[in-house]
């Protein structure tokens, strides 16, 4: 059995786990298994997922109805069951529930390249299958959205790149003011002041490199636009008789398809020196599916150089949006920055192919 994380055991705690809940999805539970942040149960009607969310029932509303447009064409996405009233969840006590069929297979391992190319290629097949979901839902998109407005909107972030970038400057920015002040820093942050400037100077090239591409255009052009999944960590990709299945759509939203690619590349590289060889095989299995338009690769070069894991390390610590100990936000960000080097020499490498 995987290892819980203390995480997701103070979350598993928060479960209501009765048999009015049970009775509530039509199901007999004979067994149950605790992982990651979900329940794993053998039931009368074979093996199911339990999974108690943490976002509104409209956001689940908008996740439900994506799910089901894509899977008109490509059915190796998670399936939600309908409960015994008709719904896709249950409110019960002070939570809601879900219930999803179990896909066996195993984990996308990002060490091996044909599991990645496996991974690259069907997450192309999925883009693909949602080409025109932002017609389905266009009372939901707004390119002349306020600057704050990304900050808000999770259903649909395109068009939020350049808000997203003056915004995450301005954090790094007031951040650094408010560290410098304290009178006692603390380990974290001494790591965070080494290497802010850095990050900010970074930040600062991204804003001004979209505003040399078409990124207005792109987001306006029906084939770019697809259901991002957002969040394409090794554990949400199963491979199952060399295809992948994907699960786990809680951050998806309406995007760029290149938002996803940038992500499977990112997850994929940093733990590996930033390896280019991987880099090339997402690329390559990607684009024989979905091709990738000159454009498109200008803004991957640009998502890639953005540190988005020094900005979302550093906010995680300072705003608090994790309840973890002092010694795990010091550990995660230290593993963050160990690859500087490689970051800088991957990122050379890509900027000399693309060429903004």
């Amino acid at each position: 059995m995987l290892k819980l994380k203390y995480g997701d055991k103070k979350y598993l705690c928060q479960y209501d786990l009765n048999i009015e809940l049970f009775e509530k999805f039509s199901i007999q539970v004979e067994d149950l298994v605790p992982v990651r942040s979900v329940y794993i149960l053998e039931t009368s009607k074979g093996k199911k997922i339990l999974k108690k969310i943490d976002y509104s029932v409209d956001r689940l509303d908008f996740i439900t109805k994506s799910l089901d447009y894509i899977k008109r064409s490509f059915e190796r996405a998670l399936t939600i069951e309908p409960c015994k009233d008709g719904n896709k969840y249950v409110q019960w006590q002070d939570g809601i529930y879900t219930l999803l069929d179990l896909i066996e297979g195993r984990e996308c391992a990002f060490s091996n390249v044909v599991d990645l190319s496996i991974g690259a290629r069907d997450l192309a097949y999925l883009h693909k299958s949602s080409i025109g979901i932002a017609e389905e839902f266009k009372d939901k998109i707004n390119l002349n959205k306020p600057a704050h407005y990304f900050a808000d909107e999770k259903d649909v972030t395109l068009g939020h790149l350049p808000g997203y970038f003056n915004y995450a400057l301005k954090d790094m920015e007031k951040l650094k003011i408010q560290v410098e002040g304290y009178k006692y820093k603390s380990e974290f942050d001494q790591y965070f002041l080494k290497d802010i400037d850095y990050y900010i100077a970074e930040i600062k090239q991204c804003i001004e490199l979209i505003g040399k591409i078409s990124y207005d255009q792109l987001c306006k052009e029906e084939d770019n636009i697809v259901l991002c999944h957002g969040d394409l960590a090794h554990h949400n990709i199963l491979i199952k008789d060399e295809e992948a299945y994907f699960i786990d759509f809680d951050y998806c939203s309406i995007d760029l398809k290149v938002k996803d690619i940038e992500q499977l590349i990112t997850k994929a590289i940093k733990n590996f020196a930033y390896d280019i060889e991987k880099y090339e095989a997402i690329i390559k299995a990607y684009s024989q599916v979905f091709s990738i338009k000159e454009e498109e690769y200008k803004l991957l070069y640009i998502l890639l150089k953005f540190p988005s894991d020094f900005y979302t390390a550093a906010t995680d610590y300072y705003y608090k949006n994790k309840d973890w100990d002092e010694d795990v936000f010091l550990t995660r960000f230290i593993n963050k920055l160990e690859f500087k080097e490689d970051r800088e020499e991957f990122l050379k490498i890509l900027g000399d192919k693309i060429k903004i």
